[in-house]
């Protein structure tokens, strides 16, 4: 069932563990055209949300915005130092930060890093049905390992997400929907913030 969160108040916090690396969590938000949607994940290097302590660790996300009826609109995998958390491991601020302020209803899908849209909702993701992609990409086995800092440290599964500044939040991983089958189209052309990257790969 839905999540309800009233533009202006305190954040939605979600958190969850995903089982392989194709794993997918989808989430469906509503911006009223007044108030910025701000979207901030915690999975990787932790921090502090709505009163909750949450642990270093997690995987390294992709976060991907797609419209109402399912074109891609934005995605990122962190960089922003001076809004996210470090995590002392990896010396990297991997956990996404997304902001939305034009009126309309929004799926956001938040995937291990590197599994990206192939390009709008209903083409799907590149690795899909490919459980273990990061560690394979240095030929080991299991799942979780940190492509982003070069040498491939084990991380978790855990992930942890914040929505704030959206009249309505809810995960629809069962549900995920289709293009068309979301509300009325976006009022005006959609704007998006984003802060600049600060972090790339590191080279081993």
């Amino acid at each position: 069932s839905p999540v309800a969160c009233f533009a202006g108040s305190p954040s939605v916090l979600l958190q969850g563990l995903f089982n392989t690396d194709d794993q997918i969590e989808f989430f469906s938000f509503t911006n009223d055209g007044i108030s910025t949607t701000t979207i901030e994940s915690y999975g990787y290097a932790g921090g502090v949300a709505n009163s909750t302590t949450i642990a270093e660790g997690g995987f390294a996300p992709d976060a991907t915005i797609f419209d109402q009826l399912g074109n891609f609109v934005v995605s990122d995998n962190g960089g922003h130092c001076d809004e996210t958390a470090t995590d002392s491991v990896s010396g990297l601020c991997d956990d996404p930060f997304l902001q939305i302020s034009t009126a309309g209803t929004y799926t956001l899908a938040l995937t291990v890093y590197d599994n990206l849209a192939v390009n709008s909702l209903s083409d799907g993701f590149k690795q899909t049905g490919n459980p273990g992609f990061t560690c394979a990409e240095n030929g080991g086995t299991g799942d979780f390992c940190d492509v982003t800092d070069g040498l491939f440290t084990p991380r978790t599964g855990a992930w942890a997400i914040s929505i704030a500044g959206a009249t309505q939040v809810a995960d629809i991983t069962s549900n995920t929907p289709e293009p068309g089958t979301l509300p009325m189209a976006l009022a005006g052309s959609v704007f998006v913030v984003t802060l600049p990257r600060r972090r790339r790969r590191k080279s081993s």
